[in-house]
């Protein structure tokens, strides 16, 4: 089989080739290495994961974008490839599946997309020292596109997918990768709290709602714990006093999940196409 390096030695003219073994600094170190011995006339910088085969059309269909000079990253959708999927594979493409038909689209409207590190183009030609990626941030490519956002330029989503990787293939890898997500937005969410508090922030309300909503339902799988307590302090309380209504906390702890599976089951089975048996999995 051919490997990307046998393929690129034929067209040395056209592409160099570089392989970073033990890179500081993980893929953003090696990123920022690939930006620092890129050609100085190259205006777009294109970032691909290593499992990704993108459609012929992909460059074709996204650098137009940046005719619009405010414009400095366009974003194409994740999708995967490898579809004969078990149930638990499944799962997990019918979850991102929803992320990028639904909650992109929707971010895509206020400026507020996710720049999530492959089949993104991002325009070099803008200030140098907003464009190199955080090594010290496990979600390189999340932070760097609030960096673009807090300096007041626009990313454009294009929903239409125009590459294809590999799902997750086990629960370790899923699990590794949900980690890195979380932990990787919530080391964002702290270094860049002014950006979200302070009033000086030329991020926009919607913005600031935007990613907040999206980092926020994390967060609150956190507060379970503490919700189960209070159900089963609630739980004594009515044992103790069985004249003393259950309503008032059940509302108050149910009805906002209720109303927001009611939505998300529309959604999905909208945007989606599933089934409810496929909804009720996710």
């Amino acid at each position: 089989m051919e490997t990307c390096e046998d393929f690129c030695s034929q067209i040395k003219d056209k592409i160099r080739f570089i392989h970073l073994e033990n890179w500081p600094g993980y893929k953003a170190g090696a990123l920022n290495y690939g930006l620092s011995v890129t050609n100085k006339k190259a205006d777009i910088i294109a970032i691909i994961d290593s499992d990704y085969k993108v459609d012929a059309t992909w460059l074709k269909k996204t650098v137009p974008f940046f005719s619009d000079s405010s414009v400095a990253v366009v974003q194409a959708p994740q999708d995967y490839v490898n579809l004969k999927l078990n149930a638990f594979e499944k799962m997990i493409y019918n979850e991102y599946v929803g992320f990028f038909k639904i909650g992109m689209v929707q971010r895509n409207e206020h400026n507020a997309i996710i720049q999530h590190g492959t089949m993104t183009l991002i325009k070099k030609r803008h200030p140098a020292q907003s464009w190199w990626l955080a090594e010290n941030s496990i979600t390189e490519d999340a932070e760097l596109g609030l960096r673009i956002l807090e300096k007041g330029y626009n990313m454009f989503y294009v929903s239409e997918v125009l590459g294809k990787g590999i799902v997750p293939p086990s629960f370790d890898a899923y699990k590794k990768q949900r980690f890195r997500w979380v932990y990787g937005a919530v080391r964002i969410l702290m270094n860049h709290r002014k950006s979200f508090f302070s009033s000086k922030s030329k991020l926009t309300f919607r913005q600031k709602y935007d990613f907040m909503i999206g980092w926020l339902p994390w967060l609150i799988d956190s507060l379970y714990p503490l919700f189960c307590l209070i159900m089963i302090i609630w739980t004594i309380i009515l044992i103790v006093n069985p004249f003393i209504s259950p309503l008032l906390p059940l509302c108050t702890v149910y009805f906002p999940s209720i109303f927001q599976n009611y939505y998300y089951v529309l959604a999905y089975k909208k945007r989606v196409k599933l089934s409810f048996i496929e909804i009720f999995l996710q």
